[in-house]
């Protein structure tokens, strides 16, 4: 495949996983050279860390209001895609508890209470974590870690889709079948080095950041594969935004946890 081949592929990858305007040859998503990934979560990371930056250079500091543009620039930089499968299937999660297949659920267009209970309590969790991490680590350090975090998501996403069964058909199918290991392991290294990179720019600690992303999506994916083989036995498009999206919040407490304990004292922090 030539370079314009994998820009096609890129350019694709970038009009399914974010909300810039580019144009894209065929319909619906095209899930190739998919080692690209991490490219694409450092353009998400570019657009939440801009947005933050613009705003502080205003000089229009609030704690609050900061919380709430980091949390709203992390949906819109994904055009609401994972966060949407996280209410999902949460929502799924919770209605099967009933008796209710969850399936079904998952594929209803009409949101019910468990879903509005469950992203409303996720965005708390965030606003909290959000908050703390402003004492204890300041805004230049939180919005490294914003960056990492949309880089990251798609090791947690890729993993999620190798080691886990998917259906015949569906959007998780169609990224589960395109993926290979050789994927994988090139996602995870290309992460591995902008993480190296960043650390270097931000002046931030760098065995504390992957010790905290290490277990934040050990526990991120082994949590959510657990759950996906009770509730349905396998994995799809929205179980592979739940699993992003806890990865997202797990990161910043594991972070948060690391910073106010002993150890974030012995590592420097």
């Amino acid at each position: 495949m030539g370079f314009k081949g994998v820009l096609d592929d890129l350019t694709s990858l970038i009009a399914f996983f974010t909300p810039i305007p580019v144009v894209t040859r065929g319909e619906g998503p095209r899930f190739r050279s998919l080692y690209l990934l991490a490219l694409v979560g450092v353009m998400r990371g570019f657009m939440v860390v801009l947005l933050l930056y613009i705003v502080l250079s205003l000089e229009i500091f609030n704690g609050l209001i900061f919380c709430s543009l980091a949390i709203a620039s992390h949906f819109i930089a994904q055009g609401f895609l994972h966060v949407d499968g996280f209410i999902d299937f949460s929502e799924a999660v919770l209605a099967s508890r009933s008796g209710i297949n969850a399936y079904r659920v998952l594929k209803d267009a009409c949101r019910g209470s468990y879903a509005i209970a469950a992203f409303t309590t996720y965005v708390i969790l965030l606003n909290s974590v959000l908050s703390a991490l402003i004492e204890v680590l300041g805004l230049r350090l939180i919005m490294h870690a914003l960056f990492l975090a949309e880089v990251w998501i798609f090791d947690v996403i890729a993993l999620m889709a190798l080691v886990n069964k998917a259906p015949s058909n569906g959007i998780g199918a169609a990224f589960k079948n395109s993926l290979t290991f050789r994927d994988l392991v090139l996602i995870v290294l290309s992460s591995l080095l902008i993480t190296v990179v960043t650390c270097h720019l931000w002046n931030a600690k760098l065995i504390t950041t992957l010790m905290g992303l290490s277990l934040a999506l050990l526990t991120s994916t082994s949590f959510t594969s657990l759950i996906s083989r009770k509730v349905l036995g396998f994995i799809n498009g929205d179980v592979l935004g739940f699993a992003s999206e806890i990865f997202y919040l797990l990161w910043l407490a594991t972070l948060m946890v690391i910073a106010c304990s002993r150890i974030g004292s012995c590592l420097g922090i």
